[in-house]
């Protein structure tokens, strides 16, 4: 049997292991099923044994596994869509075949109709619906077959005999057989067959009499039992006749016979139709067409969806009239109110919807832009399949027929046992007697219309069960979408499941669970308004928009102009009504800002305000949400953002809900398509307020095109559906009777649906004639007579005026209704030129411009801008000058109320006349008349002046140019739009319309005081209401308020106030059900005297906070329930977050005690919550004092040794239900301050009313090791420098400097004149620097401490003070400490605002003349010597500044500092002093001079690359778990750091950990990363904590090497988050690198190209070559970049010209002393070729110029210079450093690091130097000479070979010979030795030193006395080599030896005494070039090295008494002589 059984199944499984996976039901249901077929093979009494396992099974399966009915539980069991009718099938088999009858449960619904809960109607469809139907009824069939078999075994004989009668055969050809057609599927005809009347009609009667039968057997039903559970029944068309049947059953075998009558008669009409209207078919073309385009095979019905009745009507009417009468068409069917069939000729049809075609578009198709009376329709149309016009005249023949055919029967009236409708007046036919029922039906199913919406009217339905067919497409779909919102639900008899949510099905119908019952939504009853009396008898008008809102559900729209005044705002708001700002109208942040505090300011405290902006706008939005986010964080009370002309996206919807701080959001969608967007955003925000305005296109101003109605009837059932959109009809309204059928719904009733309310009501247009209106009078006048139109015509304005309102396209291309004033229909007459290309525009523009330019002057606000003295319109470029000047002021400044229209065009007029000043000035030559831009308050004035000095500009025309530059000012961005029109060119449309509504408000500025040219906006509907002007706004809302008041009275309430219901307490509450199952984490314990709330959980099982906060609110409105349930309390008049409910946030261990909890007034409420230290955290205790709430805050013991108390105060308003909880701030700041002192200073007392400009003292300490040792412990320290060891000097850390600062830093905080909150202090960062020159701290070291406030800064988040600490040792400064705190908060106290600041030093180089005169007429620049010559020269400013502010922006700035020249030597000195103060400037005038004009010196100097310090990854770094410790050992024991009640008291998330305790364990980091434990190293190090970090919180580190600063390094420090990588700290170090030495080589290193690659990669290196260049060349000649770059053997100098003749003169003056042939000084020429008649002159070199020595020493000069200049500007130069120079490279040296010589100096010293030397030896014809020099390294030679051995062999060859050989640098020893010398002896020693190598004995020369043989030997080989290079006739040639090396290019034996001669002269030569007043000795001291004498220069006797005695200098001599022991001044 298993095997079988998994075959049945459909698997082989053959073990356990692979039974299939289903559910329970399924496996027991496919047994059942297995079972049941088995049973019917098995005899007598097997069978009966088999069908009590049968009975057990199913007995266990009900009993056990079903919990409810089958048909629920199968609809769930699987996601494959025929299990669960195999499912159902296998139970009823199993039922049948054990013989059991089906259990009997009562399903929920029919409970509920029993109870009077529900009530229960029933329908049927007819023809058309499907033509499945047959499957439908085999579906029934197989799945009940039990139920069914033998019943339509019967009906289907009987019809099948039917077919074969003789008359009606033939109609049948394929017969009518319909048992065969269930059991045999494939025998089934085709579609078409089945579709026809003939065969159609009696198989759906019978499939619904199935439906019927197989119901009720489910429900344990009969029609006796069920039907009097139905309250009617409705049947359409031929459902009808089975609605008769259905009633007048009323047993089984009743309804057997009257179902064989029902067969019989569906049969008859069925044939008799088809008989007396054959079938058939229109043209094949016309078939065709119809199918390809999705409309179905032509057929005698046409369904047409998506129009009106009225419209469908019309088109039958159209097309009737071109047909005859046999071929007319009418509508048959009205299904719904959008919903008709029309029937007729096939033909007849095809021509109706070839029209429809025509008339009709598809969904897809925007037609947003088109009016919607012009729209084409997005109508459905399709044939049916059915082949009869029913319901039509057509088939008026049949019925004598019929009545002769079913004469036999008869159906009386009142044997119908409920209601059945007629369907086409709705008539109930049960109530018709005796009357034969018959006649009536057949008339109701063939001729007479089916009105649907009448015959299933179903009064107070609650539900309606289909019985098909159809299923989920029948009519009970149909009557579901006419249902919609009447509160009936609809279920599928049929249908298992389906699509669609808005109708039920079987597993609904026969669940047993009352949860199963779904009631759908009856819009009047849920959201039509009701009256509410308050206990002060108010009666106050309740919907869902009052309910959130809390004022009345009418509100005035954002419109501009009108509600852009904060006053009209203010005054709605204080009327008690809802009100919008036009955030449109505002320009600027400021602008709005400034409103918003002012309406804030003048309404009542906690009342919010709402704003509307214009989407299509993005460049405003772009600064209004920004703005909107920084306001709600400053606590302006925002209450709502309205968005207009557009919806955004749901995820920017989303971001505006989560980032705004909203209570609400609304949109002001223009379609359908748009209100579909706003419900997008609804569902994905669903437990959001979205408030849905809708206007449609009868709105004032910008408005769509759309009718107002049909959108909303479309789209109202889906805004239903989300519960948070509050849905608000606006334009139009003006009153309680327009608006009242919208409140009530009643509207929708004229369209044929159900009632449609809408929660509120927006007025526009209707509120401009208010009396706070900004609306001119002239312009409420205009209004007021404004007829209007009436809803139907506003369309009208479309084409032009109509009662008094046009519609014109805006500046953003919408369309906008105005009043049809002269100027607006000038308007409408320029939109059709607008609208042209732009060339075919400008050259109508031309065309027309006489035309144009007059209609503006005459009729338009903007008028034409050119006008001469003659008062005559001519153009901008015929006007002069002063017409230019003069029009402008004209235009733009009132006179007659001595105003600009805007500063902006103040601004404007000033610049023009400013251009108009430097265009005449010059002739002139006197200053600016307008010198200052607030002389234009008087702008006549200026007019009148401005003539008198340049009166040229009264006869001069405008040039070309000058006419643009006005153009262009009038194009300007940012600034308000000129209020004229100066040109007719491509912009006209900017200039005619941009900025155009505020005239209307300001006739003032209007020519004429004409409103008729203004633009007025207003609806057309809405302006039939203004009959009056300056009405008060209170009494124009009050009056429609009234108005709605006492008309819902009298409908709903029969006009009896006593009848409304009273509302007891101002706030209704729900009262909050237990806890769940899942909140078990809360205990609740309550006793007569308190009720105890604790929790106990884990931080990652705590409860919610809403129904935490809800638990222990209670669930009375009190003072308790208003506190701990609002969000926010009102503090002045912002809205801040609730504090207590902070305090009250969900936590571990929380605990809440309520005492005395049913008395209000003597309830006291504890809270105490864990702490991170081992003391008990802070205690709260709040209770009611009079009307006021205190709440006192009991911080723990601390370090302090005290337990201060911090109390709260709070107002309670029970009335203000919006905002029942107010601060009390007064003494709040004092209270806060005490409570703080207390915590850090203990018993000291502070002076709160010092004066922020003094200093104040700190502690006088000594610096012990315990102190050192517990900050290091604290704050995780492991660098070994500070390791504390017995004996040794313990040194603190840089930050140390905070324990002995911190009292200091913090007792400026206190002042009152900061008018800071204390408790709303954070420490923003911590700034330690090293003195410069001062040395690290030391345990034992005694300290004192001062402090002083540097700056009060005010920023968007709160007010920053700064305060510097100085740390003093022994009288001196050692250390510096800034801190920086921010009161949190919005300040706009500027005038306590300061800030003194030390400037960045800025450099400014007067390149130019008119940099010159630039300066010089700054009045802050005062040289010292006003004479003197400024160009070309650099100067350093280096300022002090010092700010006091008066306002935001503006305030008192003085500067003082000096400014000193830059130079070229590097140096300074002073040449000018400032000390400028500026009364009210909002700039500082000196600082943006120098930003313009300078650049920043002594900066830090970024590296191109950052390069990582901390390694491949972040350093961790674990934060504690509690931040005790640190709190003890650095004295901040601000309790936001160990209490969490602070912490949430002050909006933090929890305690935190100190910003300082972290920057502190990086400070440690940093030393071991970057200082490497060097003491003193980090010279500065500072830290801004810009995150929160939170206890056990893991941080990753990191340092970044990224600049370089006077050779420290600049290390970029960043503490991040590891989880989350939100950034907690950024900060800066400067390291001190060890002491490094800067070497400087000399000659002999050259080679071509040499520093080209940094000349062009750095401006600096490039700049020192360019100034040698440019000396070379102007000195002598050349250029010395060329020369290093092409190293040319020979260059030519020319001495023509003035130029070349001077040049000349420099190299005759150029001489040399020499010693003569006689051994005597004689001074000679260098050049001594050149005469003054020399015409040019040729240096030569054989290996190329660079290598000759002139050359080269300059060359390799400017490359050591150059690259030092680049390491300086890029900040590589330390100050700690030692430098020499080897050779000449001492000369770039002491350029460089002493600056005694500039660049020029230097290059000539080096030329002349080398010029000297290279003349001094006597040379060849190409230039070359006997001399050069060789590097020697003695370790090379030989193991033994040193330096002795060198001097003696060198000795003796120049002994031996007489040739000059010397040893003239010892570098390294026995090492590295230059020998100079002739080549000749040269070439000796190399051949020398060779055989050394090879063994000849020198040993002997370290052993006097000793060797003689060897000496022996040596010498004779010196001898041997000596004549060998004698006998030589050539030119030696240097080569490499062993131990030796030539040094190419080298041709003068420097250092030798060859070139003594000439020390005396190159000496005058350095004394003429070298300034002794440039030589700082403090740059020489312990720094150079000098290759004299190797040791670090000093400057004391001793040391200059060694150089003596190694040189025998004479000048040294001297200075010895006359010795003082002072400093010397070199």
């Amino acid at each position: 049997m298993r095997d079988r059984f998994f075959q049945h199944i459909g698997t082989t499984a053959a073990s356990d292991e692979l039974l299939p996976q289903e559910s329970l039901v399924e496996l027991i249901t496919d047994f059942l099923d297995f079972k049941s077929k088995l049973l019917l093979n098995w005899p007598g009494a097997d069978r009966t044994s088999r069908q009590r396992l049968l009975r057990a099974l199913l007995d266990h399966l009900e009993r056990n596994v079903l919990t409810d009915d089958i048909h629920t539980i199968a609809a769930i069991s699987s996601d494959d869509p025929e299990r669960p009718a195999k499912i159902i099938r296998s139970y009823y088999s199993a039922c049948h075949a054990s013989g059991r009858p089906i259990a009997k449960r009562q399903s929920a619904l029919l409970d509920s109709v029993s109870s009077g809960d529900s009530k229960l109607y029933a329908v049927l469809g007819g023809q058309g619906i499907t033509t499945a139907y047959l499957d439908e009824l085999r579906e029934i069939h197989t799945m009940y077959h039990s139920f069914l078999v033998d019943y339509i075994e019967t009906l289907g004989e009987f019809l099948k005999s039917l077919a074969s009668q003789p008359d009606v055969s033939r109609y049948y050809p394929e017969g009518l057989d319909i048992i065969n057609w269930l059991r045999n599927p494939e025998a089934t005809p085709d579609v078409s067959y089945l579709a026809s009347s003939r065969v159609s009609f009696p198989i759906i009667g019978i499939l619904q009499l199935a439906q019927y039968m197989v119901s009720l057997k489910v429900l344990g039903q009969n029609p006796s039992t069920f039907n009097p559970s139905l309250s009617g029944i409705a049947g359409h068309s031929q459902g009808l006749v089975i609605a008769a049947v259905i009633a007048g059953a009323v047993d089984w075998s009743s309804f057997i016979d009257l179902s064989r009558t029902a067969v019989e008669i569906l049969f008859s009409i069925g044939v008799v139709s088809q008989q007396i209207y054959p079938e058939t078919s229109p043209d094949p073309k016309i078939v065709s067409d119809s199918i390809s385009n999705d409309e179905g095979t032509p057929s005698s019905m046409l369904s047409i969806r998506g129009i009106s009745e009225a419209q469908v009507q019309e088109h039958v009417d159209v097309s009737n009239k071109s047909l005859p009468e046999d071929r007319k068409i009418s509508i048959a069917l009205a299904n719904g109110p959008r919903n008709f069939v029309v029937a007729g000729p096939a033909t007849s049809l095809c021509g109706l919807n070839a029209r429809l075609r025509r008339f009709k578009v598809s969904a897809e198709v925007d037609q947003n832009r088109i009016p919607s009376k012009e729209r084409k329709s997005t109508l459905t149309n399709h044939f049916l399949p059915i082949s009869v016009p029913f319901h039509t005249n057509y088939l008026l023949p049949a019925l004598p027929i019929l009545r002769k055919r079913l004469g036999h029967i008869f159906l009386p009236s009142n044997s119908l046992q409920i209601p059945v409708y007629d369907t086409n007046t709705g008539e109930d036919l049960s109530a018709l007697g005796s009357e034969n029922l018959l006649d009536r039906l057949v008339y109701l199913i063939t001729v007479a219309p089916v009105r649907w919406l009448k015959a299933s009217t179903c009064e107070s339905a609650s539900h309606i069960v289909d019985f098909g067919p159809g299923g989920s497409s029948g009519i009970g779909v149909v009557t579901s979408h006419n249902k919609q919102g009447t509160g009936v639900r609809v279920m599928m008899a049929g249908a298992l499941a389906g699509k669609s949510s808005e109708v039920g099905y079987k597993a609904e119908l026969f669940s047993w669970n009352k949860a199963s019952i779904v009631d759908s939504k009856n819009w009047a009853r849920s959201f039509s308004p009701r009256l509410i009396r308050a206990t002060d008898g108010q009666i106050h008008l309740e919907t869902k928009m009052s309910k959130l809102l809390h004022m009345p559900p009418i509100m005035v729209a954002g419109m501009t102009p009108t509600t852009v005044s904060w006053r009209f705002v203010s005054a709605t708001i204080n009327a008690g009504y809802h009100i919008e700002l036009a955030g449109g109208g505002y320009r600027d942040e400021a602008m709005l800002t400034t409103a918003l505090n002012n309406i804030v300011a003048t309404i009542p405290p906690g009342r919010g305000v709402c704003i509307n902006i214009i989407y299509v706008d993005p460049r405003a939005v772009a600064w209004q949400i920004p703005l909107l986010e920084k306001l709600h964080a400053e606590g302006i009370p925002i209450d709502g953002l309205t968005i207009g002309a557009g919806v955004p996206s749901v995820e920017i919807s989303q971001s505006y809900i989560n980032d705004l701080g909203l209570k609400y959001i609304a949109f002001k969608p223009g379609s359908v398509n748009s209100i579909k967007q706003v419900i997008s955003i609804a569902k994905a925000n669903s437990t959001f307020p979205v408030i849905l305005q809708w206007t449609g296109g009868r709105a004032g101003g910008h408005h769509s095109f759309e009718d107002f109605h049909t959108p909303i009837l479309e789209v109202y059932g889906q805004i239903r559906d989300c519960e948070n959109i509050i849905l608000v009809a606006g334009s139009g309204f003006g009153s309680a009777e327009d608006a009242y059928p919208y409140f009530t719904g009643a509207w929708s009733k004229a369209f044929g649906y159900p009632p449609m309310p809408f929660d509120g009501v927006l007025l526009g247009s209707r509120m401009m004639t208010a009396k706070e209106a900004s609306t001119s009078v002239g312009s409420k006048k205009k209004i007021v007579e404004t007829d209007g139109l009436p809803d139907g015509q506003w369309e009208k304005t479309f084409k032009g005026a109509a009662g008094g309102v046009i519609t014109v396209i805006s500046e953003m291309g919408e369309p906008m209704h105005v009043l049809a004033t002269r100027g607006m229909r000038f308007w409408a007459e320029m939109d059709t030129i607008f609208k042209m290309p732009k060339d075919q525009m400008v050259a109508t523009l031309q065309k027309r411009s006489s035309y144009i330019i007059k209609k503006l002057n005459d009729d338009f606000q903007k008028v034409w801008f050119g006008k001469n003295t003659a008062e005559e319109a001519v153009l901008l470029k015929e006007m002069t000058y002063h017409e230019v000047v003069a029009r402008m002021v004209e235009l733009m400044y009132i006179s007659a109320r001595g105003v600009w229209i805007d500063k902006s065009l103040k601004t404007l007029t000033g610049d023009f006349i400013r251009r108009v000043e430097e265009r005449f000035a010059t002739s002139s030559g006197s200053g600016f008349v307008l010198s200052d831009y607030a002389d234009l308050d008087a702008p006549q004035v200026v007019l009148d002046t401005l003539v008198k000095t340049y009166p040229d500009i009264s006869d001069d025309i405008i040039t070309p140019l000058d006419v643009q530059f006005f153009l262009s000012l009038c194009l300007r961005p940012g600034k308000k739009p000129v209020p004229f029109v100066p040109v007719l060119d491509e912009n006209l449309s900017f200039y005619f319309k941009k900025d155009s509504l505020w005239q209307s408000e300001n006739l003032w500025a209007v020519v004429g005081n004409d409103a008729d040219r203004t633009q007025i906006l207003h609806g057309p509907v809405a302006a039939q209401h203004s009959k009056t002007y300056d009405e008060p706004v209170q009494d124009i809302l009050d009056g429609i308020k009234n108005g709605l008041v006492s008309s819902l009275l009298k409908e709903a309430y029969n006009g009896e106030i006593r009848n409304l219901p009273v509302q007891k307490a101002p706030l209704e509450i729900t009262p909050q059900a237990h806890w769940s199952d899942s909140e078990r984490n809360v205990s609740i314990t309550e006793s007569s005297e308190s009720v105890v709330y604790a929790i106990s959980s884990a931080r990652d099982d705590l409860p919610s906070p809403s129904s935490w906060y809800r638990m222990i609110a209670g669930d009375q409105y009190t003072w308790r329930y208003a506190l701990l349930s609002s969000e926010t309390v009102i503090s002045g008049n912002k809205r801040l977050p609730n504090p207590i409910r902070k305090i009250c946030t969900p936590s571990s261990d929380l605990r809440v005690t309520v005492e005395n909890h049913t008395e209000p007034s003597k309830m006291v409420i504890t809270i105490q919550a864990a702490s991170d230290t081992e003391n008990p955290d802070t205690v709260v205790k709040i209770r009611l004092q009079g009307s006021c709430i205190v709440a006192d805050c009991i911080l723990s013991p601390t370090t302090t040794h005290v337990s201060p108390t911090l109390r709260l105060a709070f107002s309670y308003h029970p009335d203000a239900v919006y905002a029942p909880i107010r601060e009390n701030s007064d003494g709040l700041l004092d209270e806060v301050s005490e409570f703080y002192r207390k915590l850090w200073f203990g018993d000291e007392q502070l002076d709160f009313d010092a004066q922020p400009t003094q200093d104040f003292s700190g502690e006088t300490m000594t610096i012990t090791r315990e102190a050192i040792s517990s900050f290091l412990q604290a704050t995780g320290s492991s660098c070994e420098t500070y390791r504390s060891r017995a004996n040794q000097e313990l040194p603190a850390p840089l930050d140390f400097g905070i324990v002995i600062a911190w009292k200091a830093l913090l007792k400026p905080i206190f002042l009152r004149k900061n008018g800071g909150n204390i408790l709303k202090l954070v420490h923003l960062s911590n700034k330690f620097k090293r003195v410069d020159g001062a040395a690290s701290l030391s345990a034992g070291d005694k300290v004192s401490t001062s402090s002083r406030i540097t700056a009060v800064r005010i920023q968007d988040a709160g007010k920053v003070v700064e305060v510097l600490a100085v740390i003093t040792k022994d009288g001196s400064p050692v250390m510096e400490v800034v801190s920086q705190f921010m009161y949190r908060g919005k300040y706009t106290d500027f005038e306590t605002t300061f800030e003194r600041k030390v400037e960045v030093p800025m450099q400014v180089h007067l390149g130019s003349r008119k940099d010159v005169a630039i300066l010089k007429s700054k009045p802050w620049f005062q040289l010292t010597n006003p004479d003197s010559e400024l160009l070309d020269r650099t100067f350093i400013f280096r300022l002090e500044t010092t700010q006091v502010k008066s306002t935001a922006t503006a305030g008192t700035v003085l500067v003082v500092g000096t400014v000193s020249e830059k130079h070229a030597t590097d140096g300074e000195r002073s040449v000018a002093s400032i000390n400028y103060t500026t009364a009210l400037s909002s700039v500082n005038p000196i600082l943006r001079y120098l930003n313009t004009h300078g650049s920043g010196v002594e900066g830090p100097v970024l590296l191109e690359n950052a390069i990582p310090v901390h390694g491949a990854s972040g350093i961790p770094l674990k934060r504690p778990m509690s931040s005790a410790a640190y709190a003890k050992v650095s004295g901040d024991y601000n309790p936001i750091h160990v209490s969490n009640t602070f912490a949430l008291l002050a909006n933090l998330p929890g305690s935190i950990v100190h910003g300082m305790h972290t920057s502190s364990a990086i400070g440690s980091l940093l030393e071991t990363w970057t200082a490497k434990g060097r003491v003193g190293a980090v010279r500065s190090f500072e830290a801004s904590f810009v995150g929160m970090v939170l206890p056990d919180d893991l941080v990753d580190v990191e340092f970044w090497h990224t600049a370089m600063m006077k050779g420290r390094k600049v290390i970029k420090i960043t503490a991040k988050k590891t989880d989350s990588g939100e950034m907690v700290l950024k900060g800066e170090a400067e390291v001190e690198e060890q002491r490094s030495a800067y070497l400087f080589t000399g000659q002999g290193s050259q080679e071509p190209n040499m520093g080209m690659d940094l000349y062009a990669s750095s401006p600096i290196a490039r700049s020192v070559w360019d100034i040698a260049d440019k000396f070379y060349l102007k000195t002598y000649g050349f250029e010395i970049t060329k020369i290093v770059r092409e190293n040319p053997k020979e260059m030519t100098i020319h001495f023509g010209g003035v130029n070349g003749r001077r040049i000349r003169q420099n190299y005759l003056s150029l001489t040399l002393q020499t010693t003569g042939d006689d051994g005597q000084p004689i001074l000679e020429k260098v050049f001594k070729d050149i005469n003054e008649d020399s015409e040019s002159y040729t240096f030569k070199s054989p290996k190329g110029l660079l290598h000759a020595t002139q050359f080269t020493q300059a060359a390799i000069t400017l490359v050591e210079l150059a690259r030092y200049k680049d390491m300086e500007a890029r900040g590589l130069i330390s100050e700690n450093y030692n430098f020499a120079g080897h050779s000449l490279g001492e000369y770039p040296a002491l350029a460089s690091f002493a600056q005694i010589m500039s660049i020029e100096q230097l290059v000539a010293i080096c030329f002349y130097r080398g010029m000297a030397m290279q003349v001094t030896v006597k040379r060849d014809e190409q230039g070359a000479s006997d001399y050069s020099l060789c590097a020697v390294n003695p370790s090379r030679v030989s193991k033994t070979f040193n330096e002795k051995m060198l001097r003696f062999i060198t000795k003796t060859i120049s002994q031996q010979t007489g040739w000059l050989l010397e040893i003239v640098n010892f570098n390294i020893s026995n090492r590295q030795y230059v020998c100079a010398g002739e080549l000749i002896a040269l070439d000796c020693l190399t051949k020398l030193l060779d055989r050394i190598a090879k063994g000849l004995n020198v040993d002997w020369i370290n052993r006097p006395g000793s060797g003689l043989d060897g000496k022996t030997v040596f010498l004779s080989t010196v001898r041997s080599i000596i004549q060998e290079a004698q006998a030589k006739k050539t030119r030696v040639e240097l080569k490499r030896g062993t131990g030796i090396t030539p040094l190419e290019g080298i041709d003068v034996p420097f250092h030798s005494t060859l070139l003594r001669p000439g020390v005396a002269t190159f000496r005058d030569f350095l004394a003429s070039k070298i300034d002794p007043s440039n030589i700082d000795a403090k740059k020489l001291v312990n720094k150079w090295v000098p290759n004299l004498t190797g040791k670090p220069f000093r400057n004391d006797r001793k040391y200059f008494e060694y150089v003596y005695n190694l040189t025998g200098s004479v000048p040294l001599q001297k200075l010895l002589g006359e010795w003082r022991e002072i400093d010397l001044v070199m």
